[in-house]
């Protein structure tokens, strides 16, 4: 009902419809012109007159009509829009659904429930002409005629195709009244079932294309198809069904040939309007006997008729796959096994060995539904049987199926020691209704009849002409004891990389062998029956252990889940449960499988850490932030993570391992790997931490024994990555000011800024010193870590300078088993990246205008650096430690903006004032801070002694060269590049530009 709503174009059909209104009316306004010129009586003026106002009463409702469409269609539209919008609630879709159903009862209310248009939904093309197709079945009776003794497999047969029934007659044809055509209704909605009459089709014989009206064609209706029902279903499709008109019985209506000319009947549905559908005129006309009904036809259709010859088929068959063999012998194999598409002949069967060519096993106890065996086949006449699809309403046809027990006594050759006719082991309850069951003598349901192998014989037969025979097969049938599932249940387990289920001895006496029947089998009765062990279906791989214990003779079951089998479980799961199948089969068939069905429930364990370092974490024992400090200056590095260096590298490096955050059980770091760092707990044992890695008890000192249950985890797939999860909640600062977010990449090794990478964590790593300490360590990318303090060129990338001073999400994360599918985070924290300089801003004096040789004020204090780890040692280009820290941390001069090719003299534009233009006017504004520079204005950085104590000093001088002194102070922003290593810094100063006091209106 929806699509066909939101595909509706009811304006469209009311424009029509309005259309065809004014074009009446215009006509009846031409009428009555024409009249009034004269010739006309006044009787013939009146109905002119009474017809003009009709027409203009015609069009106004169509206009009326067109105006509440527009409505409608705006309504549609927005529905459309409502729907576009993505997932919606359940409660959403109820409303949508009311809404639905009440603009379709609108678009009824308008539009009607007449029928306007009809179009055939074709099936088929025939020479680019849409097709009506319907099939007919031929088949020539047939006599049952018993054959010679042959082989009893197929595959030896000759002159086939071997069939125990000839034909007793000529031949005949059968059809059925519910051949199907399909048709789009217009308006798509509101036509129903009742709206038309029994439609009826127009036929004519068409040379090659025609139309029903070309050179005096002959239309005759409902001949040679004619309809025998309809409906309209709620999609607005109807639905013809037709039958072959008795006269054409015996023809075949298909396409004929004569030269180079086609000849073949067409056909057009033809649908009576329903009364209540009727407009007023036409009521009229009816009632008046001027017509006998109003009519909508469809375009005419090719009518083609398929000869079809019918055949019986074995239900499992699938005619869209692949059959081997020719007719009656042909072979299919649907993952069960091969069958015989055809069933068999009966010698093949009665020739055939117990075991041989059985069709069907069964459970004793059950009855057999025979009519669940066959279906009914079907292939193109020019075919001869050489290729059958299915025909599934072959009961249309009165086709239909009788099963009887084949009359001769059936004898195996072998495996029947007593000679016993297998015949008398099953009956039959009706021909017709084909319920068959086992037997012996008279006692129904007996079990004495397992092993036992019946013959059954079908016929296809056409009940309606005097259930003549149409093909004649026969199947056999096996009787079976009934299978028994057995539960073998395993008690939940902790997940371990490779989990094995064992089905002990103790286990096969208790849950299978005492199962295995009622009083239960002894081992050496059961595998005498069941030697075959099948692995069903289920995760994992199973075997049949013989005798794994020594001196003791038994069957044990190994089921074994390994990592692939186990997947994925963290983190969206903490416990899965497995299924594995076991079959244990009889192959003579006589007993029924015994099925084992083992299950196992896998949990997770918990992960935690052994302890911390406490001094290596920020707070109070809350181990929630890690501080990395840099490198310091003239000490001995212990773990190196570039290169085997003798004390510290020339220039400040910031790197850690960050395994010294952690203890082991023993409260030392873990040298062995980040492994020991971690115990687990299982849910199941109470109070109990277990190892986590395979080395833990095997440590010197170790504080517990082996783990009881013997598992343990991958040593190396534990390994500290940047946390994905929360890096987009950080927010780093670019060089320039601006703020930017960070990636990661490498497995979440890599943590990247703008296309730079800033930062490795190196997993696993021997010690450059101690190739006995595994290391972990986290480094701010340098190209050339061990650079000389003079090169200022490989420096840290500017993505690593935006971390420092900054803190990073960790994890400490544990893959247990190093494949990527079950990781856990053990623990989450943040790094801190400590600064090694801090800067303080120093104080300077303000410019004075129109001073002689300028305004100086000294910025030689601008900026002074404090180390890290000392908050008074100054860092300065100076002598002795000052000098060496201001070397080793590659500290660069303060950066004045100075105009490009000029070594003194600032770039004006660069510069920032508080002067803001208000109506016209430039006047300095406290808090404004974009302001333009004033013209003929120059400032420049330069050394001279401004002190008077013969020293030169780093100064700035103010130049005012307007000839126009100041009269109201404002203010400069002036940007200072500055830094070191591992920072770039901007700091904006102000200076405010007083007047001089000797400039009139100040003074």
């Amino acid at each position: 009902m929806l699509w066909r709503l939101l595909s509706l174009k009811p304006k469209h059909e009311a424009s029509n419809a309005k259309t065809a209104a004014q074009e009446a009316l215009d006509k009846a306004k031409e009428a009555l012109d024409k009249a009034g010129q004269g010739g006309s009586s006044s009787e013939e003026i009146a109905a002119l007159k009474a017809a003009l106002e009709k027409a203009q009463a015609d069009l106004q409702k169509q206009i009326d009509k067109m105006a509440s469409l527009e409505t409608v269609d705006k309504k549609i539209a927005d529905l459309k829009k409502e729907l576009e919008g993505g997932f919606v609630t359940d409660e959403k879709l109820q409303a949508l659904a009311a809404k639905v159903d009440a603009l379709t009862a609108e678009v009824v209310k308008l539009i009607g429930h007449r029928l306007t248009s009809l179009a055939l939904i074709p099936t088929q093309h025939i020479n680019g002409i849409a097709a009506m197709t319907f099939t007919t079945l031929q088949y020539t009776p047939q006599k049952y005629e018993a054959m010679p003794t042959h082989t009893s497999d197929p595959s030896g047969h000759t002159n086939r195709p071997v069939l125990d029934h000839k034909d007793a007659g000529t031949a005949r044809y059968i059809a059925t009244e519910k051949n199907k055509a399909y048709f789009h209704v217009s308006p798509s909605v509101g036509v129903r079932t009742q709206d038309i009459l029994t439609p009826s089709f127009d036929c004519i014989k068409s040379e090659n294309i025609m139309t029903k009206n070309a050179d005096g064609t002959t239309i005759t209706n409902n001949s040679p198809i004619e309809v025998t029902g309809h409906n309209i279903d709620k999609e607005g499709v109807l639905e013809v069904t037709f039958k072959k008109h008795s006269d054409f019985l015996g023809q075949q209506l298909s396409t004929t040939k004569e030269g180079n000319k086609e000849k073949f009947y067409m056909a057009s549905l033809k649908a009576p309007i329903s009364a209540e559908n009727y407009t007023e005129d036409e009521a009229k006309d009816v009632e008046a006997g001027t017509i006998d009904g109003v009519y909508v036809n469809s375009e005419y259709a090719r009518i083609e008729e398929l000869i079809k010859l019918p055949y019986l088929a074995n239900s499992r068959t699938d005619f869209g796959k692949t059959i081997t063999g020719e007719f009656a012998d042909e072979i299919q194999n649907d993952g069960n096994g091969d069958f015989y598409v055809h069933y068999h002949d009966s010698v093949c069967l009665y020739e055939s060995n117990a075991n041989a060519l059985v069709d069907y096993y069964q459970a004793y106890d059950q009855p057999l539904d025979l009519k669940k065996l066959v279906k009914v086949c079907v292939s193109d006449k020019a075919n001869d049987h050489a290729a059958h699809e299915d025909l599934v309403d072959y009961k249309d046809y009165g086709l239909t199926f009788r099963f009887r027990l084949a009359e001769a006594a059936y004898i195996p050759e072998n495996d029947n020691d007593n000679k016993t006719d297998q015949q008398k082991f099953a009956e039959i309850d009706s021909p017709m209704n084909g319920k068959m069951s086992a037997k012996v003598y008279d006692i129904s349901g007996s079990a004495t009849a397992v092993g036992r192998e019946p013959i059954v014989c079908v016929e296809l037969i056409d009940s309606v002409n005097g259930n003549a025979l149409v093909a004649q097969r026969y199947l056999k049938v096996k009787w079976t004891m009934e299978g028994k599932e057995l539960a073998v249940p395993f008690n939940p387990v902790l997940f371990s990389c490779k989990v094995k289920n064992l089905v002990d001895t103790e286990m096969m006496n208790t849950m299978i062998y005492d199962k295995a029947k009622e009083g239960g089998m002894t081992k050496n009765e059961f595998h005498a029956i069941y030697t075959e062990f099948i692995v069903g279906e289920g995760a994992g791989t199973a075997e049949d252990l013989k005798d794994p214990e020594e001196g003791v003779e038994s069957h044990n079951i190994l089921w074994t889940l390994n990592e692939e089998d186990l997947g994925v479980f963290w983190p969206g799961q903490q416990e899965k449960t497995f299924t594995k199948t076991v079959i244990y089969k009889d192959p003579k068939g006589i007993n029924a499988d015994i099925t084992v069905v083992m299950t196992r429930t896998v949990y997770m364990p918990a992960l935690n850490v052994w302890g911390h370092m406490g001094t290596y974490w920020k707070g109070e024992k809350e181990y929630k932030i890690f501080n990395i400090n840099p490198i310091v200056y003239g000490t001995k590095e212990s773990n190196p993570a570039w290169n085997v260096v003798d004390g510290t590298n020339p220039t400040c490096n910031i790197y850690t391992d960050l395994l010294n955050g952690f203890l082991d059980d023993r409260g030392v770091k873990p040298t062995e790997g980040a492994a020991g760092a971690i115990y687990y707990t299982d849910k199941n044992v109470a109070n109990t931490k277990f190892y986590y890695p395979a080395f833990g008890p095997m440590q010197p000192d170790h504080t517990m024994p082996e783990n009881a249950n013997g598992i343990y985890y991958a040593e190396e797939g534990v390994r500290f990555v940047f946390d994905k999860a929360r890096i987009a909640n950080y927010t780093y600062i670019w060089n320039d000011g601006t703020e930017v977010k960070a990636e990661l990449r490498n497995n979440d090794t890599e943590l990247w800024i703008k296309g730079e990478l800033a930062a490795t964590i190196v997993n696993h790593k021997a010690n450059l010193l101690n190739a006995d300490e595994l290391t972990y360590n986290i480094k701010l990318q340098e190209a050339v870590p061990d650079h000389a303090v003079t090169d200022f060129t490989n420096q840290p990338t500017e993505a690593a300078k935006a971390l420092v001073g900054k803190m990073v999400p960790i994890n400490l994360v544990a893959d247990l088993c190093n494949n990527a599918k079950n990781v856990g985070i053990v623990k989450q924290y943040e790094a801190n990246i400590i600064e090694p300089l801090q800067v303080k801003k120093g104080e300077i004096d303000n410019f004075v205008d129109a001073k002689n040789e300028g305004s100086s004020i000294d910025v030689t204090g601008a900026f002074t650096y404090y180390s890290w780890n000392d908050n008074k040692q100054i860092v300065e280009n100076t002598t002795g430690l000052p000098k060496a820290l201001y070397d080793f941390y590659q500290v660069r001069e303060a950066v004045w903006p100075l105009k490009a090719g000029s070594d003194n003299i600032l770039d004006v534009t660069k510069i920032k004032t508080n002067l803001k233009l208000t109506d016209g006017n430039l006047e300095p504004e406290e808090g404004y801070t974009n302001g333009k520079l004033p013209a003929n204005i120059e400032i420049r950085y330069e050394e001279k002694d401004i002190d008077g104590d013969g020293d030169k000093e780093k100064v700035l001088t103010y130049y005012n060269y307007s000839g126009t002194p100041v009269n109201k102070a404002y203010k400069l922003f002036i940007p200072v590049e500055y830094g070191y290593k591992w920072k770039t810094l901007i700091n904006v100063y102000e200076i405010t530009v007083a007047p001089n006091s000797g400039t009139p209106g100040t003074r």
